[in-house]
């Protein structure tokens, strides 16, 4: 038995794309069958300390989870991932149809608005195919660690997200701060970096040129092999260094939001934490394994 939000996401296809159902469907899921993003608007609202408004939300839901879709399979076509290349011809329906269901909802609801939001709605659709284009150049330049490019090509792909937060603010005139704002970016990234960190391995198969492999790359001055990788990650120290780069860039963002004192970042800073936290958890896991291995090495 499907959950009500897939039952709702199969009613809502076959409205608008009656032809084409079940593709679009296994498109716009996850790996556990629930309509991918569904419940970020009120991830953000809660985050944000933003007053919801649930008809406000319910019509925002919809393009949103297909502009998601769309920007998540592009990723997995770009990083020869898990969407089979046959369907990248149903991403054009995702994408007109996100566009649509916003267009739609701004000019009947934000008449005085709705050229600026469309303007924002196009300027993040066009940051993101810039930032997966940036993906492409970091696999040509695996010896450059281009830190300033790969900051913009992980904000641009999160921007549904980022999106979503700057419609939800607008709509529910709750605008956030220009200095939460930049800070928000730099969480994400940084989030990213974490997550990169966890999946080297992962991305040396497939070949996605993280920064942090760049790096591991440019040290060797050669793509090594996964062994030769491993060494360097694990008794090099890599992997600690670039954990604790990561980690100052949590401490830098939790005391940024800190010193700030507005309560609607309290939600947000409390999540921060958590980030923070959840990866010194990991590094000194890390750390007690590579001593037990040196040790049971040396005897």
């Amino acid at each position: 038995m499907l959950p009500s939000e897939s039952l709702w996401l199969r009613a809502k296809l076959e409205i608008d794309f009656p032809s084409d159902v079940e593709h679009l469907y296994d498109l716009c899921i996850n790996e556990v069958g629930f309509p991918v993003g569904y419940y970020h608007p009120e991830i953000l609202t809660n985050l944000f300390a933003i007053s919801p408004n649930r008809e406000i939300v319910d019509e925002l839901r919809l393009p949103y989870i297909y502009l998601s879709a769309y920007y998540f399979c592009l990723d997995s076509i770009v990083d020869k991932d898990i969407v089979k290349s046959e369907n990248a011809v149903y991403l054009t329906h995702l994408l007109t149809g996100s566009i649509h269901q916003f267009t739609r909802y701004f000019d009947q609801n934000y008449p005085d608005k709705a050229n600026l939001l469309k303007s924002l709605l196009h300027e993040y659709i066009s940051k993101n195919a810039a930032a997966v284009l940036s993906e492409l150049e970091f696999r040509r330049n695996p010896f450059k660690t281009l830190e300033l490019e790969e900051f913009e090509s992980i904000v641009g792909r999160s921007n549904s997200f980022l999106l979503l937060l700057d419609l939800l603010s607008h709509a529910l005139d709750a605008p956030v701060a220009p200095v939460t704002r930049t800070l928000i970016d730099r969480f994400l990234y940084f989030m990213q970096l974490g997550d990169d960190l966890g999946d080297w391995r992962l991305d040396f198969h497939n070949k996605r040129w993280t920064s942090f492999l760049r790096g591991c790359f440019s040290e060797l001055g050669r793509i090594p092999n996964e062994a030769e990788l491993e060494r360097l990650v694990y008794l090099n120290g890599s992997y600690e260094q670039r954990a604790i780069r990561i980690l100052k860039g949590f401490n830098e963002i939790i005391r940024n939001l800190a010193e700030q004192h507005y309560d609607s970042d309290k939600n947000f800073l409390t999540f921060v934490v958590a980030q923070r936290d959840r990866l010194y958890t990991v590094l000194r896991d890390f750390v007690e394994v590579k001593q037990s291995c040196i040790s049971w090495n040396e005897s």
